[in-house]
């Protein structure tokens, strides 16, 4: 994926950061730096992401997405007990 990210940009297409709407713009870092620092898995990166921008963005609609993926994670946990 960030090969493809890197092999699109270097022809000149649109780069990802230049795209990046406002609504993370007042973080201090963007979530998917954060996201894959802290090696979150897809469904705690979703809820990072969510919780970052509900303010800006989605409102409570994030806010709901956000409890769906945390509800996704008990489920995984729930099934190892």
């Amino acid at each position: 994926m960030l090969r493809l990210f890197k092999q699109s940009t270097e022809r000149g297409e649109e780069n990802m950061n230049e795209a990046d709407p406002d609504h993370y713009s007042n973080l201090p870092m963007e979530p998917w730096d954060f996201i894959q620092q802290n090696k979150l898995d897809f469904f705690e990166g979703n809820v990072v992401k969510y919780i970052c921008r509900w303010k800006n963005k989605g409102g409570v609609t994030d806010l709901r997405k956000a409890i769906t993926y945390i509800e996704k994670i008990i489920e995984g946990e729930d099934s190892n007990e």
